[in-house]
């Protein structure tokens, strides 16, 4: 194209690492005492990562400085921004109340009582910590309700890092996530080809089966596998095949929960699992989370039973769970989104499909070939290789699309220019005004001028 710019990505990362100076400097501290200068590891990207100081509604600030505008918004947690008055509010007050307990109250119960009411698969709840902490009791709770020790998971589901469930999320689906990890805890975790009804139906039809799976779990939308909706009729293949093989269907919605509707991605699709995780909007920015389900599974737990303890299933939520901290902003939250109803999410819905149609327009106007895949108001953004459409699992996303570009060289070119994503994309959160997507697309659309398919392709990903 007569007149294109080109990207000289030397210069890019010499700007990046003076305009983060001291994020820089104190990156380099991180390291000294914190293995990889992290203590997750998606938080730790090159050249360096910013470190945050502030926020406050769509946006963060750095240690130089900088302002962002925030896609992230706390692992896809805050709904309503950074800083919310309604949740700081009820934080306060709750402060002057008490900071930790350690025993149970009042906000536990009316918090298990909303959740009941709102999400389609609750009838009892327990109160955990961590989204790990949730997904590993709810594989608990199947097998030992069940008596069977068989779980499917999908390739490219994320459910934290437990021993058992850190296992076929990235690249090679066939293998576990990491070392440490003996063979025991991984022989009973099998992953099925997410979104291929044909594959999945085959496995499930296996002689025997019945007699050894507790459960299938899954995201109704893949998290960190780039958030890749279910087709609506493979969630209804997995209920139909858990009612037939006696199996317990879990839902894992740790980010859909309150995200595309009050009832969650069950209510979204209108199939009801056996049992759900929930965390991050849960929590209101605090830690929080929740398996909730059927009575008559979540009973396995009830220490009030006369079974002796080897015949119930152990569930500690740990000495943080129901946080009166984590209670009054889950309450605060829940309540906010519950008083507006649909309203709140038909907002969210609409930004989401305006801003994806933007980021679409923008690309298609210089012929570059992508697809944005999400549900609502969260968006990832792909550029195709070999496709001509948007991936339906992960296995397309790592073989046609250009993931290391987006993961590395188009996260540095938004940081740059004030914009942070992860993985290409985001939440869109109550807090984004137009005003604010306009700006983003306007970013979007001056980088789109300096990219070519030789920078697409590029093997210059070491921007250390």
């Amino acid at each position: 194209m007569k007149g294109k710019k080109t990207l000289d990505l030397d210069a890019e990362i010499k700007r990046y690492r003076m305009r983060a100076h001291a994020s820089k400097e104190c990156y380099s501290r991180a390291c000294q005492v914190l293995p990889g200068g992290v203590s997750h590891q998606i938080r730790a990207y090159p050249p360096f990562p910013v470190l945050v100081t502030s926020s406050d509604g769509p946006r963060f600030w750095d240690m130089d400085g900088n302002s962002y505008l925030d896609y992230w918004m706390g692992h896809y947690a805050l709904i309503m921004g950074h800083q919310p008055e309604v949740v700081v509010r009820q934080l306060q007050a709750q402060l002057d109340r008490g900071i930790m307990w350690g025993s149970i109250h009042p906000q536990e119960v009316e918090l298990a009582e909303k959740l009941c009411r709102f999400v389609p698969s609750a009838e009892k709840v327990r109160f955990c910590t961590t989204g790990t902490e949730a997904t590993m009791f709810a594989i608990r709770l199947a097998r030992g309700y069940t008596g069977k020790s068989l779980v499917f998971k999908m390739e490219g589901g994320w459910h934290g890092p437990s021993s058992e469930l850190l296992h076929g999320v990235t690249g090679q689906f066939e293998r576990s996530e990491s070392l440490g990890m003996p063979d025991a805890s991984t022989d009973l975790i099998q992953a099925l080809p997410f979104n291929d009804l044909e594959a999945t139906a085959a496995i499930l039809s296996q002689p025997g089966l019945k007699d050894r799976l507790a459960a299938i779990i899954v995201e109704p939308m893949l998290g960190s596998s780039w958030f890749i909706p279910a087709r609506p009729e493979y969630l209804q293949l997995l209920r139909d095949a858990c009612s037939r093989l006696e199996a317990v269907l879990i839902f894992d919605e740790i980010i859909t929960g309150f995200r595309v509707s009050l009832g969650g991605a069950q209510q979204y699709y209108n199939i009801t699992p056996d049992l759900t995780t929930m965390g991050k909007i849960l929590g209101a920015g605090l830690p929080l989370s929740a398996v909730c389900g059927k009575k008559d599974i979540m009973d396995r737990c009830n220490p009030h039973t006369a079974q002796p303890k080897w015949e119930r299933v152990r569930i500690g939520g740990g000495t943080f769970s129901c946080h009166p901290l984590a209670m009054a902003a889950s309450l605060a939250l829940i309540d906010y989104l519950s008083d507006r109803g649909e309203a709140v999410y038909a907002e969210l819905e609409a930004k989401g499909q305006r801003f994806k149609s933007m980021l679409a327009d923008i690309f298609a106007h210089r012929h570059i070939r992508v697809a944005l895949t999400g549900i609502g108001s969260l968006f990832i953004l792909h550029f195709l290789d070999g496709l001509d459409r948007a991936p339906i699992n992960p296995r397309e996303v790592l073989n046609a699309c250009h993931y290391s570009f987006k993961e590395k060289i188009l996260k540095l070119l938004l940081l740059n220019r004030g914009i942070y994503v992860m993985h290409g994309g985001g939440a869109i959160s109550l807090a984004h005004s137009d005003q604010d997507l306009d700006n983003t697309a306007a970013v979007f659309s001056e980088i789109a001028d300096l990219i070519d398919s030789e920078l697409l392709s590029t093997s210059r990903l070491d921007l250390d």
